[in-house]
């Protein structure tokens, strides 16, 4: 298994078992996380000791959440229109990866993951997606007040009130 490399030093992270990590999460004993001597850290998938990304600090974290919370609505509202959720996902990513490549020239699709991203990185997700996050908010929004399913294509089309 390749160690991942640490987004903030650049050194390769250690293996570590949940309970040695995070002594006070017994939620967390029998997951596994790659830590790096800086300090910086990362989970595994699920059930493996696959990293999840690149192992990082509190303030790359946090830059990390936000751009998951403003890059996810648009990839998932095609799921909720009825589309597959790997090419949705996919798909968003690809988009992303153009938007993002003036800023960083050196970004590709294999490396276009918010789990990969610097923190610099992933503010620019946050500016770039955040409109677009908006308006699925609103037209979530407007499908509750006017009782709207977004998978009838009949009221999609206007065809039923």
């Amino acid at each position: 298994m390749k160690a991942p490399r640490c987004i903030e030093c650049g050194r390769k992270a250690a293996l570590e078992s949940g309970d040695a990590v995070y002594p006070h999460r017994p939620d967390l004993f029998r997951q596994w996380f790659w830590v790096c001597v800086c300090g910086a850290r990362v989970g595994c998938h699920k059930g493996t000791k696959s990293a999840l990304g690149n192992p990082c600090g509190p303030e790359t974290a946090k830059a990390r959440g936000l751009a998951h919370a403003a890059f996810d609505p648009l990839w998932r509202r095609k799921v909720e229109l009825g589309f597959p959720k790997g090419p949705s996902r996919d798909a968003a990513y690809v988009w992303l990866c153009g938007e993002m490549a003036p800023t960083f020239a050196d970004m590709t699709r294999a490396t276009c993951h918010i789990s990969m991203m610097t923190r610099e990185q992933a503010l620019l997700v946050v500016t770039i997606c955040r409109p677009f996050a908006d308006k699925v908010a609103q037209a979530r929004a407007f499908e509750r007040e006017t009782n709207r399913n977004p998978r009838d294509p009949r009221q999609r089309l206007g065809v039923v009130a």
